[in-house]
């Protein structure tokens, strides 16, 4: 996947928005091997959701990021896009946007992302889009605030309109408690996951990353 990015930026800048959560850390650690900058100077770094936290606090998405690869200097600081915290998350989601249109290309009033990276939780939620809130897969909104359903903690996250308006989406799937979901998902499509409903609008294509533990009964 990390080459695949890298030959696509080599003429013309790339949009990536990536996922927080502990499976795409394995991402970033795979991206950490690249110790020359210019590798990764084409492609732009965004969020797909973020927690109601700075981004020094342990759950931060893209506090990761920045530990392995904006501190470190292998991705240059202005290429890094994220969810910038705000004490008002209202402010915080419409500086986001803010950024979004400035920064990347459009179509239909969206915009339209190279590349986006997205988890599956176990209640089948992707980015920060929960069961109780498919209407996101319905807004024109760009970006949302969420509250997860359990925890209330809130969030920030690109709306279903948004991840649905992108080129590709890769679903990266780690651990054996995601076999039920992908069950469901891949073999039934059930509606009432949110991750159900990542059907892309342009001549795109999503992507399933398995591996073995994940996918050992589901395909």
């Amino acid at each position: 996947m990390v080459e695949a990015m890298i030959a696509t930026s080599t003429f013309d800048p790339v949009h990536i928005a990536l996922s927080g959560g502990s499976t795409p850390t394995l991402l970033f650690e795979k991206m950490a091997e690249y110790d020359d900058p210019d590798v990764l100077r084409n492609i732009h770094f965004y969020w797909v959701d973020e927690r109601h936290v700075p981004e020094d606090d342990p759950e931060s998405n893209y506090g990761v990021f920045r530990r392995l690869l904006v501190d470190t200097g292998i991705v240059p600081e202005e290429n890094v896009h994220p969810i910038k915290y705000h004490p008002d998350i209202h402010q915080m989601a419409a500086n986001y946007e803010q950024e979004l249109r400035q920064l990347v290309p459009f179509m239909d009033d969206l915009p339209v992302f190279d590349e986006i990276i997205l988890g599956v939780g176990e209640d089948g939620h992707t980015a920060s889009i929960f069961p109780d809130r498919l209407d996101l897969f319905e807004t024109k909104d760009i970006v949302a605030v969420t509250r997860h359903p359990v925890t209330g903690q809130r969030r920030v996250t690109l709306t279903g309109s948004t991840i649905n308006n992108c080129y590709e989406v890769t679903v990266l799937c780690t651990g054996e408690k995601k076999r039920r979901i992908l069950d469901k998902v891949l073999r039934w499509n059930n509606p009432e996951y949110p991750i159900s409903h990542v059907k892309l609008l342009l001549f795109a294509s999503v992507i399933f990353k398995l591996d073995l533990a994940a996918s050992r009964y589901s395909l």
